[in-house]
C-alpha cells in the first residue's frame, strides 16, 4: 500500500475560487454562446448591441457572483482552504486539519468509493464526491508534496 504525505499547507480562498470558476466555465462554455444571437441581430438593429452589452456587464457578473457564493459556502471549499496535512494512499485520502501550533484539531477520511471522479492536472488534485454539489470539490495543490513523481505513481495506482 503506497502512502504519500504532503507538507503542511494552507490554500488561499482566491486560489480555490480561481480553479473552481475555471472548472465551472470550462464545463459551462455554452453560456458564452447565448450572446451570439444578440451580436448577430446587432447588425440589423443597433439596440441589440446594447442588449448584448447589458448581458455582458450586468447579467453575467451577477451570475458569476451567484456561482462564487454557491461554491464558497460548500463544505468542500471550507475544508480545502483550512490549514492541513494530507496523506494519500491507494484506497483513501486522509486530511489532518491543524491549528497554528501544528496540533491536529480534526480529520477527514475520504474513501475512493465515495468519490465520483478525481482530476489530476499539472498543479492540482481535484476530488469530486458523489454526495457533493455539482461543481464543489476538494482541492490539493501538487506543490504541497515534495516529489511530483510520487503523485504520478499514485495516479497510476488509481487507474
Amino acid at each position: 500500500m503506497t502512502k504519500i504525505s504532503s507538507n503542511i499547507y494552507k490554500l488561499s480562498a482566491s486560489a480555490y475560487m480561481r480553479v473552481a470558476l475555471m472548472h465551472y466555465l470550462r464545463r459551462r462554455w455554452w453560456i458564452g454562446v447565448l450572446l451570439l444571437p444578440f451580436v448577430i441581430l446587432s447588425f440589423e438593429d443597433s439596440r441589440f448591441l446594447f442588449v448584448a452589452l447589458m448581458v455582458v456587464f450586468l447579467v453575467l457578473p451577477m451570475f458569476i457572483v451567484f456561482v462564487y457564493f454557491n461554491l464558497s459556502f460548500s463544505p468542500e471549499c471550507v475544508a480545502s482552504i483550512r490549514r492541513c496535512h494530507v496523506n494519500l494512499t491507494s484506497d483513501s485520502i486522509l486530511y489532518y486539519y491543524l491549528d497554528d501550533e501544528n496540533n491536529i484539531i480534526s480529520s477527514k477520511y475520504i474513501v475512493f468509493e465515495e468519490t465520483d471522479r478525481i482530476i489530476i492536472d499539472k498543479t492540482n488534485i481535484l476530488i469530486h464526491l458523489k454526495t457533493s454539489k455539482t461543481f464543489a470539490f476538494y482541492l490539493i495543490p501538487i506543490s504541497a508534496f515534495d516529489d511530483a513523481y510520487e503523485i504520478e505513481k499514485w495516479k497510476m495506482n488509481l487507474i
